[in-house]
């Protein structure tokens, strides 16, 4: 039994956020004011950054708190302002007539299955491309597509075991950002400690991490249980 005023999300089981109230976008109202304001700004980049920044602040008062997950509540909601102003599509070049929407498991789109099993595919990559590095990662706390099934998806490849499973770092040292398992053919399964489905929604720094440790072929980095000071604050000295 959850306790009054728990909300449950199919796509992150420790999410703390609330529904929102609707926003009201007349021309009127304070968000769009807000948005007129933030393209005072001479950078179109940094004005629509202030832009989302500013009505993630100006909607924190209708939040219970924030979330577990290292990330500011109501970015969804934002999201869908920010992508239907006129500025924002004029700037992105997107047709004027284009209509911004999220899908949840493909509603409203149509999805022919051409493969039943890519899993062979996979395989082949990982043992004849040997310049193509492959990378799976899941969020630890995602129940709609949680990281057992794609930590037993890759098991079940049949690769050769290079790295066994083990904890990986944000610094080094003991700040935990998952768990990390190496084979064969420069394929890697990794989960993301304390994320949901969206993992640089709810995880944005350890996003960074991982991802750019991927894109410079660089090694995850590893738990020091005896650490006390990370070694990237140590060399700052």
């Amino acid at each position: 039994v959850f306790p009054p005023n728990t909300y449950i999300q199919s796509f992150n089981t420790t999410a703390e956020c609330p529904p929102l109230p609707d926003i009201d976008t007349s021309a009127s109202s304070p968000y769009s004011l807000l948005f007129q304001h933030a393209f005072s700004s001479s950078s179109i980049i940094e004005s629509l950054s202030f832009f989302l920044l500013q009505l993630l602040s100006s909607l924190s008062s209708s939040l219970s708190g924030g979330a577990v997950n290292d990330y500011v509540c109501g970015g969804g909601e934002v999201q869908n302002v920010w992508a239907a102003n006129p500025q924002v599509m004029e700037a992105l070049h997107i047709p004027s007539n284009a209509i911004f929407f999220t899908a949840d498991n493909g509603d409203g789109m149509i999805y022919n299955l051409t493969e039943k099993n890519l899993m062979p595919f996979y395989v082949n990559v990982a043992k004849n491309y040997p310049d193509v590095r492959v990378l799976v990662y899941n969020g630890d706390t995602d129940p709609g597509i949680n990281s057992f099934i794609a930590q037993n998806w890759t098991v079940s490849m049949g690769l050769t075991e290079k790295e066994e499973w083990r904890p990986w770092t944000l610094d080094g040292c003991l700040r935990m950002g998952g768990y990390v398992t190496q084979y064969d053919g420069d394929f890697s399964f990794l989960t993301i400690r304390g994320s949901g489905h969206m993992v640089p929604q709810y995880k944005p720094e350890a996003a960074f991490e991982f991802i750019g440790k991927f894109i410079q072929n660089d090694a995850w980095q590893s738990y020091d249980p005896s650490c006390t000071t990370p070694p990237s604050s140590s060399s700052k000295r």
